[in-house]
């Protein structure tokens, strides 16, 4: 057996007990979790036969038997109903056809009462925000304020991951979950928390409100909040609540347990941003043209005036007494021009009112989210080395390798060193964006490094013993490009274009297995070079069959013309407007169809190298797509012309109704085949993937 796959398997054994270990971990600490909830259900030790049949009646939405149990036992109202301690209002909270009965049952209990929670520390409150009932959270919190700041301990799963890692045993566990549950000084987790976790939109907004004149959210329980927030695609409100506590955004070594697991996430999620959308062209007009009209926040924050609110409010002072008059003008009219154009814009969101305004809530997602990731940024002139490796080097490297061009952008724009810095694995930023394609990332790192910096970085290998032409030289697997022949031309594409942007020398280098980066891209995409071969001459053999039928149809046709000829053989309609159509396109569908086959059959006969997949291949389908079209298109002209020769003048309606019909699988043959010409046409004609992109509109 060889050395690499003794080495492979020993691997795979240890990989697969380490997993074995963990797993039987997972298991027992699940049952000292279940235990510890089983000692805490026997403390509560609750008559549940007693209240069964309230907690059926709750459950089956019988109101009217709920409040007749009531009625009968009003000590309903203050004892819990399940073994896990629950009361009424933990239910009825639960249900919005309820809110009458909350309101009834509230008159007759102290506000004191709704302080009691389950075993797990949930309060009536939490219920309600959990389930986004916000007509009960508001009667609860009109009730008793002090539910606002009622927190709990939450075991995350984090936590449990990173605890299980240290092996520990039974006992270790259980004083861990004791711990963790029942420690009062970590609580941080109040109602407001569980709304924004459940993404109750409605319910969060209002609970902020009220929350923030009770609860210091400049503390953790606001840093908390602004996570839950941005992880449920709250934006709007999270934003909000950035603009009212500025403090949040600031990375505190030590300190801040939450910046770096926000700004990850920000830099996780390419969907969010502009960049990450797919929109069509008509869609992508429409996105630039639609004016932004943000949603009143009918429950906003209470006013803070101190520290950073007045900070902000004096740069912002000092910006506008340092503008110039051509500034504040521009600013005038801009604001004119942005009023016009939402009143041009309000019509013809009444005639498409559903897809105009998604694409309108698309554009404030993006510049919502791209307005966190600068405050989360802040000021460039905040940040130097150390902070920068200890916040910004992980998610930037995320953000580059899933293509999050705006959080790449704003984060080179607060330190630019990073360009410099590397993983683990010996790769930079410009590296990483060639192993996985990032083309838009790519042509932004690359215009930004300093050519010195450029050279130093590109002439490193990487911890593998690869350079990075032989990072572009390995195959990366792509869900965006239909067929194995367009993502082979879009490899070669990538390989040409570090080929030519960096250092010669690297053509020369070899890895660690002893390779060029030629000799490894053809290694890598032997397998891909086979599938585009295969789809290239499918294609081109469906497409022949139907050019040949074509040609044979057009070429009788030619033969055989409509309405006979006389004595002389002269057509009898030789002077019809029909008849030379008829003649000229039958002419034309024949040439196309011509063409056509002989572009298909210079694919089935290429020699398909690597470098045919390049410009040659996708040419010659091009023409043959076309020309296929023309001739399709031609022959359903000459039908239509044959129709109008044949058919007697009193028809004609139903002549041109026939004939029209002609048009269908001219239509049909478009829709298909279009988008994949229109592919084809863009990646063999485009721009190609280094475009050159202005420092100017960088650092803008």
């Amino acid at each position: 057996m060889e050395p690499n796959a003794s080495r492979d398997i020993c691997n795979y054994e240890q990989a697969k007990e380490d997993q074995q270990m963990n797993d039987r971990q997972k298991i027992e600490f699940q049952d000292v979790q279940i235990e510890f909830k089983k000692k805490k259900i026997r403390e509560r030790n609750v008559n549940v036969a007693r209240y069964l049949s309230l907690y059926k009646a709750i459950r089956e939405k019988n109101w009217k038997d709920v409040k007749d149990f009531v009625d009968n036992n009003p000590e309903a109202l203050h004892d819990d109903i399940t073994e896990t301690g629950e009361n009424i209002f933990h239910f009825l909270g639960q249900f919005e056809e309820a809110i009458g009965l909350v309101d009834k049952f509230l008159e007759k209990v102290p506000p004191k009462s709704l302080e009691k929670t389950n075993i797990e520390g949930i309060t009536a409150l939490e219920f309600a925000a959990l389930s986004g009932n916000m007509e009960a959270a508001k009667a609860f919190v009109n009730k008793n304020k002090n539910l606002l700041s009622m927190n709990k301990n939450v075991l995350s799963k984090k936590d449990i991951i990173k605890f299980l890692r240290k092996n520990p045993s039974r006992k270790d566990m259980e004083k861990f979950v004791k711990e963790k549950l029942e420690c009062p000084e970590e609580c941080t987790y109040l109602p407001v928390h569980a709304a924004a976790y459940c993404s109750r939109k409605e319910t969060v907004e209002y609970l902020i409100s009220e929350t923030a004149n009770v609860v210091d959210l400049t503390q953790d329980s606001g840093r908390m909040l602004l996570q839950k927030l941005i992880n449920s695609n709250h934006f709007g409100t999270a934003l909000d609540l950035l603009n009212q506590y500025p403090g949040l955004a600031i990375p505190i070594p030590d300190r801040n347990k939450y910046w770096e697991s926000i700004f990850e996430r920000l830099a996780r999620k390419p969907q969010i941003y502009e960049s990450g959308s797919r929109l069509g062209f008509c869609h992508r007009f429409i996105y630039k043209c639609i004016p932004l009209q943000e949603e009143k926040n009918p429950y906003p924050l209470p006013k803070r005036v101190s520290g950073d609110i007045e900070k902000q409010t004096d740069r912002e002072a000092n910006c506008l007494a340092k503008s110039k008059p051509l500034r504040f003008l521009q600013a005038t009219f801009g604001e004119l021009s942005h009023e016009l154009n939402i009143m041009l814009w309000k019509p013809i969101m009444l005639l498409a009112p559903k897809s105009i305004k998604k694409i309108h809530d698309e554009k404030l997602k993006h510049t919502q989210t791209l307005a966190i990731v600068r405050k989360m940024i802040g000021d460039s002139r905040d940040w130097n080395y150390e902070k920068a490796i200890d916040f910004l080097k992980e998610p930037a490297f995320a953000a580059v390798i899933l293509g999050n061009y705006e959080v790449v952008k704003e984060i080179l724009k607060a330190y630019i060193g990073l360009v410099s810095f590397t993983n683990e694995l010996g790769y930079h930023m410009l590296s990483l964006a060639v192993k996985h394609r990032q083309e838009k990332v790519f042509n932004l790192v690359y215009e930004v490094c300093h050519p010195m910096v450029r050279d130093q970085l590109t002439m490193r290998k990487n911890i593998g013993g690869d350079t990075i032409l032989h990072i572009a030289a390995v195959l990366a697997p792509s869900s965006e490009i239909p067929g194995a022949a367009l993502q082979m031309q879009r490899e070669l594409q990538w390989f040409k274009t570090v080929e030519e942007c960096f250092h010669q020398s690297l053509q020369t280098k070899h890895n660690l297995d002893g390779k060029t980066p030629r000799e490894e891209f053809t290694k890598t995409h032997s397998v891909l070079v086979e599938k585009g071969e295969k789809w290239m001459k499918d294609t081109a053999t469906s497409c022949s069959v139907v050019a040949a039928l074509i040609i044979t149809i057009v070429f009788t046709a030619a033969f055989t013309v409509p309405g006979g000829t006389d004595s002389h053989g002269r057509p009898n309609f030789l002077d019809e407007l029909s008849f030379k159509f008829f003649a000229i396109a039958v002419a034309l569908a024949l040439f196309s169809s011509t063409a056509s086959v002989q572009m298909f059959l210079g694919i089935l006969t290429s020699r398909y190298a690597e470098d045919d997949f390049l410009f040659s291949l996708p040419k010659q389908l091009i023409i043959g797509l076309i020309t296929l079209f023309f001739s399709i298109a031609s022959m359903m002209i000459a039908f239509a012309a044959t129709f109008c020769i044949v058919i007697s003048h009193p028809w004609r309606w139903v002549t041109f109704l026939i004939a029209s019909l002609g048009a269908v699988p001219v239509t049909l043959f478009a829709w298909m085949q279009f988008p994949l010409l229109l592919d084809i046409f863009k990646y063999t004609y485009g721009a190609g993937i280094y475009k050159p992109i202005k420092l100017t509109d960088v650092y803008m």
